[in-house]
């Protein structure tokens, strides 16, 4: 059992993601562009902290944005 569950974690190996602090905002990225790129396309709010790995960052998505 053990060395079926390596393999999985092997195979499944998870990816470190970011997405928003927002309950409809489901979408993840592997980098921090992707999802700035996202919000601005989409139209989405850019005032929500910025999830990595589920844990907040402290940055909202406005800061990345250039104006």
């Amino acid at each position: 059992m053990f060395f079926f569950s390596l393999y999985l974690s092997i195979i499944l190996k998870i990816r470190d993601m970011y997405s928003l602090n927002c309950k409809y905002y489901d979408r993840e990225f592997e980098t921090i562009d992707e999802l700035v790129d996202d919000v601005i396309s989409s139209g989405m709010d850019p005032n929500y902290v910025i999830l990595y790995n589920g844990e907040g960052t402290g940055s909202e998505v406005i800061d990345f944005i250039q104006f």
